[in-house]
């Protein structure tokens, strides 16, 4: 329970294209934040998107070297040449992030929330 005043910060993953909008309250978009912050309570909220879509991208495909993993099976060297590539490709793919002007594809948000004063 937070009090009277009381500050909330959270931080929110999400990698899917934004549609619906402004509806779309059930996934945790901009807009399904602030329904729930405002629900719960809280009056005032703000909320940042923290990335743009190429930016979200190049961190998907940078960790993509990760993700497949490893097994020894013979191919660990061209994974190895796959993860060396992706990482370069993802630097090319952030480089263009100052061409997003509509930020639809961000990997996560920070909101920062008070709750309302209680009227006694």
């Amino acid at each position: 329970m937070i009090r009277p005043r009381g500050r909330a910060w959270i931080t929110a993953p999400l990698v899917w294209y934004l549609h619906e909008q402004p509806y779309d309250y059930y996934r945790y978009t901009s807009h399904g934040l602030r329904h729930l912050l405002e629900r719960a309570g809280f009056s005032t909220i703000e909320i940042l998107l923290l990335t743009d879509a190429f930016t979200t991208l190049a961190q998907l495909v940078e960790d993509l070297g990760y993700l497949v993993g490893e097994v020894q099976d013979g191919f660990e060297e061209q994974r190895g040449l796959v993860a060396a590539m992706m990482q370069h490709v993802a630097g090319l793919i952030g480089s263009l992030s100052g061409f997003d002007t509509q930020w639809l594809l961000p990997i996560d948000y920070r909101a920062v929330a008070t709750r309302a004063h209680d009227e006694a």
